[in-house]
């Protein structure tokens, strides 16, 4: 446990540009786990952030790159994060909670910031004199244009609803480069397969003409994880010419064997 720090989201006006990494955490790892200038932080949906350090005499904060991850997950007051170094990796585990003490669902999170910022567009696209436009808005405008396709994504897969158990993801950075990086909701996996092993069989197969593609679901249980092997998410990735802000709805239609129906719905 002496690997595990927490913070508390109390002030996120301040909080929200620096967080202060605890003076007795610092003092302990400053010549490992905070030896370099900048660290790594996997939170529990496999996304992976790096974030800058500013050092000064023994105090650590995080500080470039800690802005967006904070907006990112729309951490606000009285949220709740876990970090525990992961020495394997060299790399900070991240689990986020709210102020219910539950764990927050971190696709609805990023599905909600993808709708937050399209409104934004909408709203400034509006305006009748693009002169009366701050340079603020203007560029808000012009790096959310791949957010709005992203959030047409959204209103085509919301509207499509299989009967049986699912869940869907629109593809990130991590998602479709080099990384092949994919993980299943956590809930969705323990109410839905059978976890014998901390690693299943799963078979993916293409609603269009129902190819199939086996892989690998490694399940992390302590950090409430669950993530395919990169090998074959990749052979999926690659075979199907998946990119950022397309969305995949993986349909589960056979839960004895692990089979997922995967329907692809395309960015444009």
């Amino acid at each position: 446990m002496g690997t595990h720090f927490y913070k508390i989201i109390v002030s996120p006006s301040t909080q929200c540009h620096t967080l202060r990494i605890p003076e007795k955490y610092v003092h302990k790892y400053k010549e490992v786990q905070l030896a370099k200038d900048y660290v790594n932080l996997r939170v529990a949906d496999g996304r992976v952030w790096r974030v800058e350090l500013l050092k000064q005499c023994d105090k650590v904060w995080f500080k470039k790159g800690w802005e967006v991850f904070v907006k990112s997950y729309s951490l606000k007051f009285g949220d709740f994060l876990l970090f525990r170094y992961d020495e394997a990796n060299f790399e900070f585990c991240v689990t986020i909670f709210n102020m219910s003490g539950c764990e927050i669902d971190y696709d609805q999170v990023f599905q909600n910031r993808i709708i937050d910022l399209a409104q934004q567009v909408q709203e400034i696209s509006s305006c009748d004199n693009d002169d009366d436009l701050s340079l603020e808005a203007k560029d808000i405008h012009i790096i959310d244009e791949t957010e709005t396709e992203t959030t047409s994504v959204m209103h085509n897969i919301e509207a499509f609803e299989p009967q049986k158990p699912h869940f869907k993801v629109v593809m990130h950075h991590n998602n479709v480069s080099n990384q092949y990086r994919l993980s299943f909701p956590i809930n969705h996996v323990r109410e839905n397969l059978t976890i014998v092993s901390k690693k299943l069989k799963l078979i993916l197969k293409r609603s269009v003409d129902e190819k199939w593609y086996n892989l690998r679901l490694n399940v992390y249980a302590k950090n409430n994880l669950a993530q395919v092997g990169s090998a074959g998410w990749g052979n999926f990735v690659r075979d199907n010419e998946l990119h950022i802000g397309d969305a995949c709805v993986f349909e589960l239609v056979d839960p004895r064997t692990a089979m997922y129906k995967v329907t692809i719905i395309r960015s444009s």
